[in-house]
């Protein structure tokens, strides 16, 4: 499994402008949620998260394996991460998960939750990931950029990753790319199926 160095890209970069302590929320695995300020970081497997309640108060440690999520309240709009493990897939259902969880930002929020995560192999890729609600681990359907391990075409990748990603969830879209009726060329395609096809806003089209 690749090793993921610089999580948090592009979703967090518009945290990185401001340093010390920003206004946002904890949210906790068992649901449990608390606003206050939030020490910023920078680093994807930050194992603990500096936290109080109000600007004066005391300050407290917050193991990150505790956290779901985390929502920066920033004055251009809020930014989410999340604490996730990788999980790696194949079309024949095999799967393996990460040791740790890692910081990940969410990059789209619907039934499902998009991440990105930057990673270096001899060459910078951005990977997305997707992470159902209810479920710690997120798995890889798509990647850009010049790693020269993505052996894979692009395209083809996505293709494969979204029959496993979606199965039993968006059945139909599976078929589609089996039967090769539904070729989609980047994520969003992906996205916009499903939304229009199997969301819980659908009409079941």
């Amino acid at each position: 499994m690749k090793k993921y160095l610089l999580m948090l890209s592009l979703v967090m970069s518009g945290i990185f402008a401001y340093a010390g302590w920003v206004k946002g929320t904890v949210t906790y695995h068992n649901g449990r949620s608390e606003s206050g300020y939030i020490k910023h970081f920078t680093k994807g497997d930050q194992k603990t998260v500096q936290f109080k309640k109000s600007e004066s108060g005391s300050r407290q440690k917050i193991k990150s394996k505790e956290l779901r999520e985390i929502t920066f309240n920033l004055p251009d709009g809020d930014r989410i991460i999340k604490n996730l493990k990788i999980k790696s897939e194949n079309l024949k259902g095999k799967s393996r998960v990460s040791k740790n969880s890692i910081w990940l930002g969410v990059l789209y929020r619907g039934d499902f939750d998009v991440v990105g995560i930057e990673v270096y192999d001899m060459g910078y890729t951005m990977n997305y990931l997707v992470n159902w609600p209810g479920e710690k681990t997120a798995s890889t359907i798509f990647v850009t950029g010049k790693g020269t391990s993505f052996a894979v075409g692009k395209k083809a990748f996505l293709r494969k990753a979204s029959r496993v990603v979606f199965k039993g969830r968006c059945d139909s879209m599976v078929e589609a790319i089996e039967k090769e009726t539904f070729m989609p060329k980047k994520l969003e395609d992906v996205i916009e199926y499903y939304e229009t096809h199997c969301g819980s806003n659908s009409r079941g089209e």
